[in-house]
């Protein structure tokens, strides 16, 4: 093959793998901000049945529902932010109402844990 063949199809290859990476990373933003201002929008109040947390956020559903939340959780302590899945245990109560930026958790053994959240606009 010719080099001027193979360079072009190199920048060709190139420029599709950007476009890609680029059309992706919009992709992953506009679903956050569409499940964040979800989170934000709903009222919720129930027993944790389920939560999983990773890189991109913490999915829980309450008891009895089968409605997942996501949402991005921040609660600091002693200058070391906490995972909320770690808190969190099965049957541990949650509150959080509507249009409101905090999340209550409320621990079997009494303790009531703050998480506040952002907001993508």
């Amino acid at each position: 093959m010719n080099l001027k063949i193979k360079l072009s199809l190199f920048i060709i290859g190139i420029t599709a793998l950007l476009f890609y990476i680029f059309v992706y990373s919009e992709y992953q933003g506009r679903e956050a901000m569409k499940k964040s201002k979800f989170f934000f929008n709903q009222g919720i109040q129930g027993r944790i049945g389920y939560c999983y947390s990773d890189k991109q956020g913490t999915i829980f559903k309450i008891q009895g529902n089968s409605q997942r939340y996501w949402f991005l959780p921040v609660r600091k302590s002693n200058g070391r932010y906490l995972s909320f899945c770690r808190d969190a245990q099965e049957g541990d109560f949650v509150i959080k109402h509507p249009k409101d930026s905090l999340l209550f958790l409320l621990k079997s053994n009494g303790d009531t844990l703050t998480y506040s959240f952002h907001v993508a606009q």
